[in-house]
């Protein structure tokens, strides 16, 4: 409607629904508004909770931050006048490196888009964004959110990732250890079906864990 396209920079279609197409700056649920909003803070952007989104939902990567780490991100200042500058202070204790320097090329590859995911060139002091970034696993360089998600996409931790995140839903727990075998199964067929979603399911639906429930008390 008009409200929602003035956040995604259209033009006004008139009044009531429409259905549009977006451009390439916007592939995928992840520069939708609803994920970026809801990942953001009331007036900012928040790039820490974006890259944790992504990298433990999407890479299944466990994210532990010790309990005596300070979380306070330092005041923006002459030498420090956008996030991605005040974040990369942060770093300096070792503590906080292990986590940030994973999470946080991940969270400013979304940088051009605001608190409720509208499109920014700059930053709110006029500083041009700067959305590049590096990873390791997949190993690759992107310019903001489509490059980096084109690049997490192809990834085979992300096929896995996808796999246990729907092989969790279906069996309503979190996977463990015993699970190991049938992740990697349905990872195995998925990767090999070309990343069909509906064999998944099916395959999902065929495992023990989904089958069968332990009751407490039983004889064995």
């Amino acid at each position: 409607d008009s409200r929602v396209a003035h956040i995604y920079g259209l033009n006004d279609p008139g009044p009531g629904w429409h259905r549009v197409e977006l451009g390439a700056q916007r592939p995928g649920v992840l520069t939708r508004t609803a994920f970026l909003a809801s990942h953001a803070h009331a007036a900012s952007s928040s790039p820490v909770q974006r890259g944790t989104f992504v990298l433990r939902e999407m890479l299944c990567e466990e994210l532990s931050p010790p309990q005596d780490v300070d979380l306070e991100v330092p005041e923006p200042s002459a030498d420090a006048m956008t996030i991605r500058d005040r974040l990369q202070q942060h770093w300096t204790a070792d503590t906080c490196r292990m986590c940030h320097s994973r999470i946080d090329p991940l969270g400013f590859a979304f940088e051009h888009f605001g608190a409720l995911g509208e499109w920014r060139a700059e930053w709110n002091n006029g500083v041009p964004v700067d959305a590049t970034g590096t990873m390791d696993d997949p190993a690759g360089e992107f310019d903001g959110a489509a490059e980096m998600i084109a690049l997490v996409a192809l990834s085979p931790r992300m096929q896995r990732c996808y796999a246990t995140r729907w092989y969790e839903y279906a069996i309503g727990r979190p996977s463990d250890a015993l699970d190991r075998c049938t992740i990697e199964r349905l990872s195995t067929r998925f990767e090999v079906s070309g990343g069909d979603i509906r064999e998944l399911l099916v395959e999902v639906a065929v495992t023990d864990a989904f089958l069968f429930r332990r009751v407490r008390g039983a004889a064995p």
